[in-house]
């Protein structure tokens, strides 16, 4: 292999077009190095063979794609979910991160070569983009499923911008990692290497009876365990977050009215817009945790109020016009379970049971004004769905009304239920930090069985409440 023949390769493009430059350039520089082995008899993959690509970090989902796109024909690419999956069974339930720098990359390496072995894969491309201040980075390491005589690691540090000088910068550092390739041996080497870690893998999994690990050295392990797990935190993986929280301002309305009235001092109502400020958080306290199916599970809540809402209405003795100063207000708090699919940037899907209050209230009592405060179980689903930096919010729920407030006190063998939907787009700003436009919408409708013929005061059929409103606002994922 020659540095002629890798530049031939960088310059004929073989990724696809419509990639940021960043992406193109770094998936460049892995295509020569798939081709360098593929055409080296020391390395360990060659045509018929098996690789997995796994990458993490910024633009993690386009830099994959792009880096499967580059793989020289003959090479299966394996499938992304079911090696996820091995790497999950061999403990590696987060992303990597600093882990694959330095000491810990060798133990990070012998999880892969577990988790490649068990599903029949011959290496390992895995790919680690950061952002600096001043410049791009893009870590590459090649692990053979042999053994580390068949690895193969570079760096390339970018400008914070593309440049036209990126492709010699790139070339130049791949002939480098080629020079100082460290497959020093093949064969016997390679042969060692794997019994060593096959070894050092009974050490860590279990010794042969009668060689079991002290409960000290066991304590010690997993404390080793909790902190490095600690360590590989990525932020702002919504399907892996210890916590998220929401900090939004926006709008909201109201309209109330009866169906079937009978009586004269039924009062409809409508209001929009009123300002709103609300604040929503969730948290999964043991998202780093050794159980997948407890990481999943966190607790929610929130809380909105209303900010300068008067409602006017006109005072039926005098007949001039009265404001009222008017407040609206919810809050909720439950559990949370959520579901990622198609590794850290595929969709979410969640279910949620939560205690749900929904209040608005006038400061005087009178002019038979539709005062409620509802009080009730939430039951529902949601979902997100990314698309590039974007990504689709939804969800939809069911209120069982335990309490409905004085509207309901007015009528006879009152009823009320509810249900609710949001919809909304987040936009990833920065890894962490997104910014969301959400619409919601309360649906809530009663039944009453109130009757003239017993002298009721308020007769009618029954009375629907909606409330609709959208908010803008900052996330924090970490």
């Amino acid at each position: 292999m020659t540095f002629k023949f890798q530049r031939h390769c960088l310059a004929h493009n073989l990724v696809p077009s419509g990639l940021p430059h960043s992406v193109w350039r770094a998936v460049a520089m892995l295509s020569v190095l798939l081709f360098a082995l593929l055409g080296c008899p020391g390395m360990a993959l060659a045509k018929g063979k098996t690789v997995a690509i796994y990458v993490e970090g910024h633009d993690a989902e386009a830099v994959r794609k792009a880096i499967a796109a580059a793989v020289p024909s003959g090479v299966t690419v394996a499938e992304t979910g079911a090696f996820n999956t091995a790497l999950a069974e061999q403990g590696q339930k987060v992303p990597f991160g600093k882990a694959l720098d330095g000491k810990s990359r060798e133990k990070s390496a012998m999880r892969i070569r577990r988790a490649a072995a068990a599903s029949g894969i011959d290496g390992t491309v895995v790919a680690r983009v950061t952002r600096e201040k001043k410049d791009r980075r893009v870590l590459i390491l090649l692990i053979s499923s042999e053994g580390p005589g068949g690895d193969l690691e570079d760096e390339v540090v970018l400008g914070a911008k593309p440049t036209k000088a990126d492709d010699a910068k790139i070339a130049s550092s791949v002939s480098t990692s080629l020079v100082e390739y460290r497959a020093g041996a093949s064969g016997p080497e390679t042969s060692s290497t794997a019994a060593k870690d096959k070894e050092k893998d009974k050490g860590e999994e279990g010794a042969a009876p009668g060689t079991d690990k002290s409960p000290a050295q066991t304590q010690e392990a997993q404390s080793a365990e909790a902190a490095e797990a600690k360590q590989q935190h990525l932020r702002g993986v919504p399907g892996r977050s210890l916590f998220e929280i929401e900090l939004a301002g926006g709008a909201m309305g109201r309209h109330f009215g009866y169906s079937n009235g009978q009586t004269s001092n039924l009062r409809t109502y409508q209001v929009f817009p009123a300002s709103i400020l609300s604040l929503r958080a969730q948290l999964f306290p043991l998202a780093d945790g050794s159980s997948t199916i407890l990481g999943n599970i966190g607790i929610i809540a929130g809380f909105c109020r209303s900010f300068f809402l008067q409602s006017s209405l006109p005072d039926p003795i005098t007949g001039s016009t009265v404001s009222i100063d008017t407040t609206a207000t919810s809050y909720y708090g439950g559990l949370r379970a959520r579901f990622p699919f198609g590794g850290e940037n595929g969709p979410i899907l969640g279910v949620s049971a939560s205690y749900a209050a929904q209040g608005f209230g006038f400061s005087t009592t009178g002019y038979d004004l539709p005062d409620v405060s509802y009080t009730a179980v939430r039951p529902a689903v949601d979902a997100r769905v990314p698309f590039g930096k974007i990504s689709l919010l939804a969800e939809a729920g069911f209120r069982a009304v335990l309490e409905a407030g004085q509207v309901a006190s007015r009528f006879r063998s009152p009823t009320a239920s509810g249900i609710d939907a949001q919809l909304g787009v987040a936009y990833l700003l920065l890894p962490g930090w997104e910014l969301r436009l959400t619409g919601d919408y309360e649906y809530y409708f009663y039944t009453f069985k109130s009757d003239l013929t017993k002298n009721d005061a308020y007769v009618a059929g029954g009375a629907v409440d909606q409330f609709f409103g959208a908010r803008v606002g900052i996330a924090s994922i970490f």
